[in-house]
């Protein structure tokens, strides 16, 4: 254990990533010099973005110091959504062309503020225009969390079961029909042959069948999954779910 700070100075225990922005955020606070805070931190486990910024430890402080005694904050779930902050928040425009027989033949994808991380697709397309945007939006953001490549997957997989549908082409052969990575190929494969996609996977009003599939940073995953509805309450269970590496 350290020794007890001099009186004159600042104390708090943070959970944070980021100790010396949390003592600067402090000293702003506080209007005293950077010299004047100590902030101790924790072992900790994983951050997912959200320790990087010093609100907790700057309203324990405030606390600390009208009580005159040491501080033990915790926010609630409720108050860290209302409080705290959230991965950037973005727009995603898509346009694709596909022939009848499922060929892909134009991509068109921009993606605005969220991030630029596997924004390319793995499919083999002849024309394509892809770009990121980014954007001073009015709203404060955090951390961008699996560093975007999550929604750029999001929108591309959601892209492609549009064109699966306006062909009358079943998803995962329009996916195989313009995919020549092998990893991926292989990966997309392996989960609908485990899951069981085939013709007989018919979505109705209460239940859905879907899968996806991506690449970043060397790693390669697909997914299929049924999910059912119930029409009274609208709640969503997912059924089940198969996932290849």
């Amino acid at each position: 254990m350290a020794p007890h700070p001099p009186p004159q100075m600042l104390p708090t225990r943070r959970v944070s990533q980021m100790p010396f922005r949390v003592r600067n955020q402090l000293a702003q606070a506080f209007g005293i010099g950077d010299e004047k805070v100590r902030v101790i931190v924790p072992d900790m486990g994983s951050g997912y973005g959200g320790k990087h910024t010093g609100e907790t430890a700057v309203e324990a402080a405030r606390l600390a110091k009208a009580a005159g005694k040491p501080v033990k904050l915790n926010w609630t779930r409720e108050e860290e959504f209302t409080w705290g902050y959230f991965r950037p928040a973005g727009v995603i425009e898509v346009a694709a062309g596909v022939r009848k027989d499922g060929t892909l033949t134009a991509w068109e994808f921009h993606n605005y503020n969220s991030g630029g991380s596997a924004i390319r697709p793995l499919y083999e397309i002849p024309h394509q225009r892809i770009a990121f945007h980014p954007v001073n939006g009015p709203l404060r953001p955090g951390s961008y969390r699996g560093l975007a490549a999550t929604a750029n997957h999001f929108a591309r997989e959601c892209h492609m079961d549009d064109l699966a549908h306006a062909a009358g082409i079943d998803p995962l052969a329009i996916r195989l029909k313009n995919l020549k990575d092998a990893r991926l190929r292989a990966v997309l494969e392996a989960a609908a042959k485990k899951f069981g996609w085939g013709p007989h996977n018919k979505p109705t009003p209460e239940r859905g069948f879907g899968l996806a599939c991506g690449s970043e940073k060397g790693s390669y995953v697909a997914t299929c999954a049924e999910v059912s509805i119930d029409s009274r309450t609208g709640k969503v269970h997912v059924v089940r779910a198969v996932t290849r590496v």
